[in-house]
């Protein structure tokens, strides 16, 4: 009980720093409505005190609760599920929070939807979550004694992208969210979305708009749950027709080669990894008292299984689906010009990517490929 809550307090700790580190980022921000250069770094590290933080809360509730039971080393089924429901359901809470913040904090306006669309995505992450955390804790419960630690995981890791695209759509997006005022500058886009999906046997793909001052554009939706194509409205305000409409055939790209199911599959393959390096290495550590080592181990293996191999796949996925979106719109120049404008608004280095997209200069290198 003791170790439990002395984990309690260093995760409640960590989230105080990560609320300083963003308080901070913000006061430094001053009235500008996007960072300096000289910014990047210090709020890039306010973001990674507020991942810390979640991943502290997380840990600190799931482990104080397993470290509170009669036995570490063979918990109860249902407590073991009550712990993979719970922390899984504080994470994705924590981290859907953590992003409107990191744009609060670091005044940026390429981040920032509207406050009725931001309280619509609050209530429907809170609901979705709430529901899919108590279905888990159902789940594992039911299942045979010593089966949870290996279903549960990769179930988690599924169920992420099919909230994502299968769920929060239709209760984000209705079908009353549509271009709206910005049809007059884009008359084509929605014909052109139209006759693709048909040509493509998609079916019917909705073009919806995110209020606010987003600028990103997102593929989601399945043939059971319908598809749709997203755009941010900051978006909408910085791309000209022909940019708009190779970002367009970017997402369309996505839905054409089925990659919302290929994220379903990577997201199993790595949660079923993640599930046997826990109960082959991580639970020893458990059982023979060393629970410190247990969460470091768990944490940087769980780093490189959840987050950088996928990433690496994905990553992969979005240089094919370039390409594919070049060969749509048989209009290279305005994809690689809509990457650059893109950058250049949100203040993102061309030869810098991310953890689950490549860098500009190398999604440019694979468009201009599709044309020689």
């Amino acid at each position: 009980m003791e170790q439990g809550v002395v984990i309690l307090l260093v995760g409640m700790a960590a989230t105080v720093v990560a609320g300083l580190g963003l308080a901070i980022t913000r006061r430094f921000a001053g009235g500008a409505t996007e960072p300096a250069a000289h910014l990047a770094r210090r709020d890039q590290a306010a973001f990674a005190l507020a991942v810390l933080a979640t991943s502290s809360a997380a840990l600190a509730l799931g482990g104080g609760t397993l470290v509170s039971g009669e036995s570490v080393g063979d918990p109860p089924t249902l407590v073991v599920g009550l712990v993979v429901g719970t922390v899984f359901f504080l994470f994705i809470a924590i981290m859907s929070a953590t992003y409107p913040l990191f744009a609060w904090a670091t005044r940026r306006r390429a981040l920032q939807v509207t406050p009725r669309f931001l309280a619509r995505q609050v209530a429907v992450n809170l609901g979705v979550w709430l529901g899919i955390g108590v279905g888990i804790v159902f789940f594992a419960g039911a299942l045979p004694d010593g089966w949870a630690p290996w279903v549960s995981i990769p179930v988690v890791m599924v169920a992420f992208p099919l909230a994502e695209h299968v769920i929060k759509p239709g209760l984000l997006f209705p079908r009353s969210v549509d271009l709206a005022g910005y049809r007059e500058r884009f008359p084509e886009i929605e014909d052109w979305t139209r006759e693709t999906a048909a040509s493509h046997h998609l079916g019917r793909v909705r073009l919806a708009v995110i209020p606010g001052e987003l600028k990103n554009a997102f593929a989601t939706g399945t043939a059971l749950s319908g598809r749709w194509i997203l755009l941010g409205e900051g978006l909408l305000e910085l791309m000209g027709p022909r940019q708009l409409r190779s970002i367009v055939a970017h997402e369309m790209a996505h839905l054409i080669r089925r990659d919302v199911p290929r994220m379903v599959m990577i997201a199993a393959v790595f949660g079923s990894a993640y599930a046997a390096v826990n109960r082959t290495l991580v639970f020893p550590l458990f059982d023979q008292g060393n629970f410190a080592w247990g969460l470091l181990v768990g944490g940087v293996v769980g780093g490189v299984v959840v987050a950088w191999l996928p990433g690496f796949f994905v990553q992969r996925i979005e240089l094919a689906t370039d390409q594919l979106g070049a060969k749509l719109t048989g209009d290279p120049d305005a994809s690689c010009a809509a990457l650059v404008r893109l950058a250049k608004s949100v203040g993102r280095r061309m030869d810098r990517g991310t953890v689950t997209h490549p860098s500009m200069n190398k999604r440019i290198a694979a468009i201009r490929a599709t044309t020689t």
